[in-house]
């Protein structure tokens, strides 16, 4: 069974995301059962924190949705205009 962890605080947070980078550093070939857990639920835990804290919301007009699909897409206006 998987412990819940949830970060309250935004020092939590970074502490967290330094941890998780570590880890990610080692890369996961190099890493234990225990520690890819670990790394799993600090994971889920700090995107709970994101959504929760850094939450955009989504664009609603046709010009920003078409910005985001562009970022999305690495396109710029003149890759737009070469299609048909």
């Amino acid at each position: 069974m998987k412990k819940e962890l949830k970060y309250e605080t935004e020092a939590a947070y970074e502490v967290a995301m330094e941890e998780i980078e570590r880890l990610m550093d080692r890369g996961e070939e190099n890493l234990s059962e225990e520690e890819l857990n670990t790394l799993e639920t600090m994971a889920r835990a700090a995107q709970a924190y994101e959504k929760d804290h850094y939450y955009i919301e989504p664009p609603r007009t046709l010009e920003g949705i078409t910005e985001l699909r562009m970022y999305e897409l690495k396109l710029k206006q003149k890759n737009l205009a070469k299609t048909r």
